[in-house]
């Protein structure tokens, strides 16, 4: 019986977002257009050294923006290719693996301390310089313009990683985990690399 009345309330859930959709004439869930290894590659030419480095751990890691923007330089492992992720959405904190390169990259960016626009005061030094999971939006779109491609946002950065994998799965039979709960090839620089 509990689970007959879970499933009418999901029912009745997802008819209200229908109905919602339909008064508001826009859909709740929009289709998101995910990066690939293309528009990473122009989006990289056109950006500074932390936005490019932002966007590559993105799309290698699959990590969520806030995730990415909260970095610190302590949450990284040189010696071991780690870096440390916040938990989020029912995840819990981890080591995720990064290839060598975007290491190499993480250590070469000088740490930001940005502001806090609420206090005005400086947070802690960030690795790629955002206090906020949404300070990137306007930069990125600036960028995006220079480099002559579509505006996409971070989710669909991060979603592009699942995307190429989808595709490459087929031709790498050796896969790992990464630490984050995500799979990846056994050479973790495949996505632009191929």
């Amino acid at each position: 019986m509990i689970r007959f009345l879970g499933a009418r309330v999901d029912r009745q859930l997802a008819g209200a977002g229908i109905s919602q959709d339909k008064l508001r004439d826009k859909p709740s869930r929009v289709e998101r257009t995910p990066a690939d290894k293309e528009w990473i590659e122009a989006f990289c030419s056109a950006a500074d050294p932390h936005n490019a480095a932002l966007v590559r751990f993105m799309f290698e890691t699959a990590a969520r923006i806030d995730q990415a923007v909260s970095l610190e330089p302590h949450d990284l492992r040189p010696a071991e290719n780690k870096a440390r992720v916040k938990a989020q959405k029912g995840h819990p904190e981890s080591w995720i693996t990064v290839s060598p390169e975007m290491m190499d990259e993480l250590l070469a960016l000088l740490p930001k301390r940005p502001k806090n626009r609420k206090t005005g005061k400086f947070m802690k030094p960030r690795v790629f310089g955002y206090g906020s999971s949404t300070g990137y939006n306007t930069r990125w779109k600036t960028i995006c313009k220079r480099a002559g491609i579509q505006y996409l946002t971070a989710p669909c950065v991060a979603n592009g990683w699942g995307n190429t994998s989808l595709k490459l799965s087929r031709r790498h039979k050796s896969k790992r985990l990464n630490g984050s709960g995500h799979t990846t090839t056994s050479d973790p620089t495949w996505a632009l690399a191929a």
